[in-house]
């Protein structure tokens, strides 16, 4: 976190801590293709690996969770992996169900 303290703006810490955490994905494709450009998350490294082994694999799902992990850090609220990675999963299998719906209909 003390890295993206020091890179961002003041007024981009502001947009982000402002968000009200549900919409953190507005942020995708500014501050996500950053950091998945900047800190090379396309690639193998010692921060895409560890979150890798925790699951977390692809690129869009790595910057998101550093976001989200960020705002919680401007917010000063805790940040659970655990359960955003619950939370992750449970909202991946409702897309899935949906797209089967929508097959089958």
């Amino acid at each position: 976190m003390a890295s993206l303290d020091s890179q961002l703006s003041d007024s981009d810490k502001e947009s982000i801590r402002e968000n009200d955490g549900t919409s953190l994905v507005r942020f995708h494709h500014s501050l996500g293709t950053w950091l998945r450009n900047t800190w090379r998350l396309w690639d193998k490294n010692e921060l895409s690996d560890s979150l890798v082994s925790e699951g977390i694999t692809h690129p869009d799902d790595i910057s998101m969770l550093i976001i989200t992990a960020y705002w919680y850090h401007l917010n000063r609220v805790d940040f659970d992996i655990d359960e955003y990675r619950s939370e992750q999963a449970r909202k991946r299998q409702e897309r899935l169900k949906r797209l089967r719906e929508k097959n089958d209909a």
